[in-house]
């Protein structure tokens, strides 16, 4: 009886081991956030953007550039032109990118 107890628990204790080791979906380094008026696109980035550097496409056409001063940021689409908007997120090598429809 107490080797299978002892068994059991050693089991228990490398299942446990083996599953906190799994490796984790880890969440995007930029997240959109839902703001409350449709022509303002907002969005939190992860420490390793801070200081990068944030770049709107209309058409293909770079429109606007802008250094990421604090990890949390509103871009205004208010005064532009209806369309697809691209925003680019970048520091370094990493990129991040999202669609913004300006109806």
């Amino acid at each position: 009886m107490k080797t299978a107890l002892k068994l059991l628990t050693l089991i228990f204790v490398f299942s446990s081991a083996a599953a906190f080791a799994n490796p984790v979906d880890h969440p995007a380094s930029i997240k959109a956030v839902s703001p409350k008026y449709q022509n303002l696109f907002s969005f939190k980035v992860d420490r390793k953007f801070k200081n990068g550097l944030i770049e709107v496409y209309y058409a293909d056409e770079l429109v606007a550039v802008t250094p990421l001063v604090k990890r949390k940021m509103v871009i205004n689409f208010c005064d532009v032109k209806s369309g697809t908007y691209i925003i680019k997120v970048r520091k370094n090598n990493r990129i991040e990118e999202f669609q913004f429809e300006k109806k």
